[in-house]
């Protein structure tokens, strides 16, 4: 049942070899739920009879996985190539977010979706070949694990071992807390991950840009046609009677009234900006206390699933106890049902010697 690695120490058929706790791991995280705890146990049993006590311990206290983490294990195991396309997609866009490539980034999500979905559908289907359907919440709790390692680079280090006890969840806004979440915490190793995937505003349309740009560059070009008008006209001032200046209005009182209606146009344009302002930074302070409600619960959550977890840990290691207990006793009862059958004969031959020896007598007498 379970996989040796050479170092020298004695194992379990005394050719000394030893059992390798990456192994037992590996072969247990890849068993039926249903048998996980079974196996477990004849594992421990096996480490602990062929005298190495430590290792027995650490098999006794490998947590059973959930459903969904047991079918996400599954999937990395028979569908290898696909989630290894899955995490070089999320290599790629982690790398986007770190140049702040929003085209990468949009260009991407499709194909992210997509591979998603597959993924959930292939590890559905593995789940009902292997006799052990995996539901709507167990297929929601897949698709979180798998965008959790497209987010998140030590996310996606422990999909890899395909030793998962439980699903894995990125929030996009600080690494992932892998504690209690993978069976061997070892087999993730030092990940250097690159910043989480977070929200990259598209870029702004050039027409927007261009409408909101001022027009200052076609200014020295009206001047210039204005000069050029003023100079091809005919000199014939000297000719002409002067204009009466009471009857001629003077240039800025002509360009008062144009003059005042951009300040206006100006001055509502400044008051809608404003107005969008104040409502983006409402909808960001209600978009944030959201999050850290969130956050909160999130956390409660959390801590409620790692007592319940711990609870359930302690229970299976008394159940591997007791069961163990229970192997002694039953072995102490065959012996003494052997020592009983065994007195039992001696008692019948005692008897037919002594019924022996009164015949001998009675002959003699």
């Amino acid at each position: 049942m379970i996989r040796r690695t050479a170092d020298g120490a004695v194992g379990s058929d005394g050719t000394g070899v030893a059992v390798a706790i990456e192994d037992v791991a590996h072969e247990l995280y890849g068993a039926l739920p249903a048998d996980f705890v079974s196996t477990r146990t004849a594992a421990a049993k096996e480490a602990r009879a062929s005298g190495d006590a430590p290792l027995a311990r650490r098999i006794a206290a490998l947590r059973k996985p959930t459903k969904a983490a047991w079918a996400t294990n599954l999937l990395v195991r028979e569908e290898r190539s696909r989630v290894e396309a899955l995490l070089e997609l999320g290599t790629e866009l982690r790398d986007a977010q770190e140049r702040l490539d929003a085209a990468v980034l949009r260009g991407a999500a499709s194909r992210r979706r997509e591979l998603v979905a597959e993924l959930v559908g292939a590890a559905r289907r593995l789940a009902e070949q292997a006799g052990e359907p995996l539901g709507d919440p167990g297929a929601d709790a897949v698709a979180t694990t798998l965008n959790a390692a497209l987010a998140d680079a030590r996310a996606a280090a422990a999909l890899e071992t395909g030793l998962l006890v439980d699903s894995l969840t990125a929030t996009g806004f600080e690494p992932i807390d892998l504690d209690g979440l993978v069976a061997l915490p070892e087999a993730v190793g030092e990940v250097v991950g690159r910043p989480h995937l977070r929200l990259v505003p598209s870029p702004e349309p050039a027409s927007t840009r261009r409408a909101t740009e001022p027009r200052t560059a076609d200014r020295p070009a009206r001047k210039a046609r204005g000069a050029d008008r003023t100079s091809s006209e005919p000199t014939d001032a000297p000719r002409r009677r002067r204009p009466d200046a009471r009857s001629t209005p003077k240039a800025g009182t002509a360009r008062k009234p144009k003059a005042d209606a951009s300040t206006k146009a100006d001055e509502a344009r400044r008051k809608k900006a404003e107005a969008t302002r104040k409502q983006a930074e409402a909808t960001r302070k209600d978009a944030e206390d959201r999050l850290s409600s969130a956050r909160e619960e999130a956390a409660a959550a959390q801590q409620r699933a790692t007592e319940a977890s711990a609870a359930v840990n302690d229970l299976e290691q008394r159940r591997t106890a007791l069961q163990d207990e229970l192997v002694a006793v039953e072995e102490a009862l065959t012996r003494g049902h052997r020592t009983a059958k065994e007195a039992r004969r001696a008692t019948a031959a005692a008897e037919r010697e002594e019924a022996r020896a009164r015949r001998a007598l009675d002959d003699l007498s």
